[in-house]
């Protein structure tokens, strides 16, 4: 479920007031949390501060708020963005919308999400094309099913078309078809009535993106052995 957004801590009363210090954080010391009196105005990379002009002695204003606050978002999207990318790879779309869940606007995880991608830390072709690799390889798919599931997992139109395609022409696509079908005639009811079988076989075939052509030879070509193998037993 999205994080519940809640009104940024007001900081009126800080205005006319002096930074007191600029403090590294004890956990990461590239983030220095502006600090006027014992209140933070937050925690921003180290980059960001002469970026911002922000000194010790500076004046508190509203437009240093604004500036401030708006550094320190991006400084919590970006963490939450590499906190999210260490436990599984994402597309950027997918960065995207966890980002929105967890509360931040769209336009700043949208730019987190392009800077994760420039970083080469969100990387959608090379992702796409192992995730397609790990599908066929726990079971047969033609490149119907693997479209689909790619775009299942955010990635585009376009490019899951083309990995798919990719991925599906480096197959014996006839040879993972068959090798499906013939897994689905073993698991047949015995006496099942021959259209009856042929129906479960194709739609399994077709349920895996085998196109018809390629799936009715399949199909032929499996309860062909298994009427063979029923006849010898």
């Amino acid at each position: 479920m999205p994080s519940r957004k809640t009104e940024p801590e007001s900081f009126d009363d800080l205005i006319g007031a002096t930074i007191t210090a600029l403090v590294p954080s004890q956990r990461d010391p590239m983030r220095i949390a502006i600090r006027v009196g014992r209140r933070s105005l937050g925690t921003i990379d180290r980059g960001a501060i002469s970026e911002l002009g922000l000194r010790k002695g500076a004046e508190v204003d509203e437009a240093l708020i604004r500036r401030v606050r708006a550094a320190a978002q991006a400084q919590a999207c970006k963490s939450k963005a590499l906190r999210l990318l260490s436990f599984k790879p994402r597309s950027r779309k997918r960065l995207i919308d966890d980002l929105r869940r967890a509360g931040f606007e769209p336009a700043l995880a949208e730019a987190t999400a392009d800077r994760m991608v420039e970083s080469g830390l969100v990387n959608d072709a090379q992702l796409a094309e192992v995730l397609a690799q790990e599908i066929v390889a726990r079971k047969p798919a033609g490149q119907r099913f693997l479209t689909v599931k790619l775009r299942q997992r955010g990635f585009e139109q376009s490019l899951s078309e083309d990995v798919a395609r990719r991925i599906a022409g480096e197959r014996d696509t006839a040879a993972d078809a068959l090798r499906l079908a013939q897994k689905q005639a073993r698991t047949l009811p015995a006496g099942i009535a021959p259209d009856a079988a042929r129906r479960r076989i194709f739609g399994a075939l077709a349920r895996r993106g085998f196109d018809m052509d390629t799936a009715r030879q399949a199909v032929d070509e499996a309860l062909r052995h298994r009427s063979e193998a029923e006849g010898t037993a």
